[in-house]
């Protein structure tokens, strides 16, 4: 996952997206998935970083399971760095960084890169069920 996200190798993203996919296909009958969509980014991160590492695992992971990629999110503000901080700062420096765009699913899943604590996707399919998603998954690649 580092390889990928900060030397930006994008073939390990694409390995692993494919992955995530095999992973989520053995469930996708009783998960009846309407979308696949992605933790944003401020565009000035992913002018950084050269790319949204969770956008590019969805849009692998939506082809795979022949389901629809939409951005479902936006991120409202810019916040620290989640890698640097404890979990209770984690959860507080989510709260409300997020605003759904609009859309009509109601079973979705979020994609991310890597679940350490809870707070981004917790912060997310709260966000997204706020927009009217009635069922949120989470898939992620890695666990810290």
């Amino acid at each position: 996952m580092r390889i990928f996200k900060f030397e930006r190798e994008v073939g390990v993203g694409r390995w692993l997206g494919h992955q995530m996919a095999d992973a989520i296909r053995s469930q996708q009958e009783q998960l009846r998935l309407d979308a696949v969509t992605y933790v944003p980014m401020m565009r000035r991160d992913r002018h950084a970083r050269g790319f949204n590492q969770a956008q590019v695992l969805a849009r692998i992971v939506a082809t795979q399971l022949d389901l629809p990629m939409r951005r479902l999110l936006a991120k409202s503000r810019g916040t620290r760095l989640q890698a640097r901080l404890s979990a209770a700062d984690r959860r507080t420096n989510l709260q409300d960084a997020f605003r759904p765009l609009p859309f009509e699913y109601e079973r979705v899943l979020l994609v991310d890169d890597i679940y350490t604590t809870g707070s981004t996707v917790e912060e997310c399919a709260r966000t997204l069920k706020r927009g009217g998603a009635q069922y949120v998954v989470a898939a992620t690649i890695a666990r810290a």
